[in-house]
């Protein structure tokens, strides 16, 4: 996840899901990256312990945006 190759091998497959642990989403946040080029990505999801607030916020808030 931490890689260009993460990315765009995850475009590359099409890959409709994506899923963490919250250390994998705070990574994805300090990351900062556009999701908007991810056409095909369409589920996120999280296990493994609590997300901090703010992040469930900004996370609804990215992923809501590009649909």
């Amino acid at each position: 996840m931490m890689t260009d190759q993460f990315w765009k091998d995850l475009n590359s497959t099409e890959a409709t899901s994506f899923s963490g642990v919250p250390y994998n989403f705070e990574m994805l946040h300090g990351m900062d990256i556009d999701l908007s080029g991810y056409k095909h990505l369409r589920y996120a999801t999280q296990a493994g312990g609590k997300l901090r607030p703010e992040l469930v916020t900004h996370f609804a808030e990215t992923f809501g945006a590009v649909g």
